[in-house]
């Protein structure tokens, strides 16, 4: 592996880092109600928001979470009534989620968001080459990281 220079380093660092934070603030001022929400809350309501009521077991197999992680965040989301708790018929001890009316509105505007967020950042490359060029590192750090 090639040797990273310290000022490579410092500009990945603070381009991620200036990213990150212009993200955030696209989403807290272009959605009350999600940037209320935490990731793994976004992530579950993603899970669920399939149609199929999915077990606990597999979205904690989905999401690489803790047990208390999971339930912590499935309570918040029950609360807001986002999701709903249903009784497994086969398994009685335990059970799935499903999302609500509410949970899908929620999910619409998180895809609404993310296509926004998605269209900046490729309109930041006018070159269409450069924009596949783009997507293709980005895709190779998400898959190696």
């Amino acid at each position: 592996m090639n040797k990273c220079s310290d000022n490579d380093i410092k500009i990945i660092n603070q381009s991620m880092h200036n990213l990150l934070k212009k993200i955030h603030d696209y989403i807290n001022e272009n959605s009350e109600e999600l940037a209320k929400l935490n990731p793994i809350d976004l992530q579950i309501l993603e899970i669920v928001g399939n149609g199929r009521v999915r077990t606990i077991k597999e979205i904690k197999k989905m999401l690489l979470v803790s047990g208390s992680t999971l339930t912590s965040a499935i309570n918040r989301l029950e609360k807001k009534e986002f999701i709903k708790r249903l009784i497994n018929n086969e398994d009685k001890r335990s059970y799935g989620l499903q999302i609500t009316e509410k949970g899908t509105s929620i999910n619409k505007n998180h895809e609404k968001v993310d296509r926004n967020i998605a269209i900046k950042i490729l309109n930041c490359f006018e070159n269409k080459d450069i924009r596949v060029e783009m997507i293709s590192i980005l895709k190779k750090i998400s898959d190696e990281f």
